[in-house]
């Protein structure tokens, strides 16, 4: 986006007549802020984490009146509430660039022992039973997405392939550099459930 827009209107006079408008504006739940300098004017959207309700529409009615008060008449500002429900993330369109943006924790990474077959697992987790639970919850999930992902996508051949991975362990700790467990942990449970979808 350019400094001064087709429009004529400088980008600083936007940002600093939006964020002025979104003083009374911004609630828990508006998650960003955009803009968008046009030929016709000022485009933006006010992205909620829900689907926006009579207040939301207020709210934005009121910032658009705002900064229409802050140019000629002959500007248009156009604001639209919009929603963008989590877990989907914010998003710009084209032209668009953020005027606020709501701080967000990272989404949470699901554990994968090795995401890349190739690469050596992960030595230290699952440690604690619920690690395992989520990660076999992940497995399902993964199965019901993409089912042409595992090799072995039928039960029979993926319960073949557990027991052919069980007998062989030791073959592929030792092949890893690490020392074959002599005991079973949550670690081990997991290592034999992924190595499944693909062994033959």
């Amino acid at each position: 986006m350019s400094s001064t827009p087709s429009a004529g209107l400088p980008r600083t006079t936007v940002l600093l007549s939006l964020q002025r408008a979104l003083w009374d504006a911004v609630t828990p739940s508006l998650r960003g802020v955009t803009v968008l300098l046009g030929e016709s004017g000022i485009e933006g959207r006010m992205i909620y984490d829900h689907d926006p309700d009579a207040t939301d529409r207020e709210d934005c009615s009121l910032v658009e009146t705002h900064v229409l008060a802050d140019f000629p008449d002959d500007v248009e500002v156009r604001l639209n509430a919009v929603a963008a429900v989590l877990p989907e993330e914010r998003t710009l369109l084209a032209g668009e660039e953020w005027v606020y943006l709501r701080k967000e924790p990272a989404p949470p990474q699901p554990w994968h022992p090795h995401p890349n077959p190739a690469a050596t697992p992960l030595l230290d987790s699952p440690r604690i039973r619920d690690e395992l639970a989520s990660f076999i919850d992940e497995l399902a999930s993964t199965s019901a997405a993409s089912p042409d992902a595992w090799e072995n996508a039928t039960l029979p051949d993926y319960l073949h392939a557990l027991a052919a991975w069980t007998r062989d362990l030791d073959g592929y700790y030792l092949g890893n550099g690490e020392s074959v467990p002599e005991t079973p942990s949550w670690n081990l449970v997991a290592r034999m459930l992924h190595a499944a979808t693909t062994y033959e």
